[in-house]
């Protein structure tokens, strides 16, 4: 054989195995496309993979769907952003929205020091109740000194736990009315 065959084989050697792993691949990922329990504005989505979590990922939005920023409305920085939402949770009834957020959320005070009072974490609730359901209501931002990944409802909704991370301590926001508010540490 000369030297421009054994290429030719080799080529094909190198890039059939990868054209056959890139289909088998997508084969998979049709099979996992299902239109069940992906919503967007209180519809079933009509595409995405599950993962093993039971949530859906999809390679472009779910029709409907919207983004919104997690801008905490401080009045000294009005076009602030909090950084690094790290875990979102929905309450057992559904009507209530709690992302965190552990970023690096320093912010720099007029004279240029660290404005140490809105340099926190934010916890952002969104009411999901009715017509809420399409574009979710932010009804409260709680601020914590520090935050990690751990956020969860009790069982009744009624009390949300927030890791409260290198403060080693878990923060306890209780519903009172149609808000929360700290209960303890």
């Amino acid at each position: 054989m000369n030297s421009h065959t054994i290429k030719k084989l080799f080529k094909l050697g190198v890039i059939a195995p990868a054209v056959l792993l890139a289909m088998l691949a997508g084969a998979q990922t049709q099979q996992h496309i299902t239109p069940t329990p992906a919503f967007a504005n209180g519809a079933p989505a009509t595409s995405g993979t599950q993962l093993a979590t039971g949530q859906y990922i999809t390679p472009t939005v779910i029709a409907g769907s919207v983004q919104q920023p997690l801008n905490p409305g401080l009045p000294a920085y009005p076009d602030f952003v909090a950084g690094e939402a790290v875990k979102s949770q929905l309450s057992p009834d559904g009507t209530t929205l709690a992302i965190i957020c552990a970023g690096q959320n320093s912010l720099d005070n007029a004279a240029g020091s660290l404005d140490s009072a809105n340099s926190t974490q934010y916890i952002f609730l969104y009411n999901l109740a009715g017509a809420n359901k399409a574009k979710p209501a932010l009804t409260q931002v709680i601020q914590q000194t520090n935050a990690h990944v751990g956020l969860v409802f009790s069982p009744d909704g009624n009390t949300l736990y927030a890791a409260g991370g290198n403060d080693d301590a878990v923060y306890v926001y209780n519903k009172s009315g149609g808000t929360s508010i700290v209960a303890s540490q």
